[in-house]
């Protein structure tokens, strides 16, 4: 699942350079994420006493499905979170100009939850990480449900949660390792 990572950390630096007139260093600037090594990677497998390797993740994740760039879509959607700032962006989402699926992206998410609770160096634990976007995903469909305008509080609710648009995107590294890692 090694084009998942890929994927995720060019969309990444897409979306970080698009920052309009932020302060947000440009893509060029980014430090890349370093590759885990296939020893750490399996630090999570254990035998089952015979040399064969289980995964413990075996059967509690759908791999079939996470493989599928079909079900990958949903996972743009989280480049649109970080931009929604206010009702212009709202409006392109509502007239189908910028690509926004809070209900895929909310089942993507809750897909992948067994991957919490694996440390994953230098990555970490993915599991505050799903949380993290679950809530943001929950915000941002909140947002784009309003009919006519939406409220600045929302804005800012989301915002605050969100913080940094880099440091936003960039929680997705956990979550692609653990990815590559259950689903090679």
């Amino acid at each position: 699942m090694r084009r998942t990572l890929i994927a995720l950390a060019v969309a990444s630096l897409l979306a970080a350079g698009c920052g309009g007139g932020s302060d947000q260093p440009a893509a060029d600037d980014v430090t890349t994420v370093p590759q885990t090594d296939s020893a750490e990677l399996d630090a999570a497998e254990q035998s089952d006493g015979d040399g064969d390797v289980i995964d413990e993740l075996d059967g509690l994740i759908d791999c079939a499905m996470i493989n599928d760039p079909g079900a990958q879509a949903p996972l743009f959607s989280i480049q649109i979170i970080a931009q929604i700032a206010s009702q212009s962006q709202v409006d392109l989402i509502k007239s189908d100009l910028l690509a926004f699926d809070g209900p895929g992206l909310t089942a993507f998410l809750e897909g992948i939850k067994p991957l919490g609770g694996r440390d994953i160096p230098p990555f970490g634990d993915p599991a505050d990480e799903i949380e993290f976007y679950l809530k943001a995903t929950e915000l941002a469909t909140a947002i784009v449900a309003v009919e006519g305008p939406v409220p600045q509080e929302m804005f800012d609710e989301l915002a605050a949660h969100n913080g940094d648009v880099q440091e936003f995107i960039m929680r997705q590294t956990s979550i692609a390792a653990a990815i590559d890692q259950a689903c090679p």
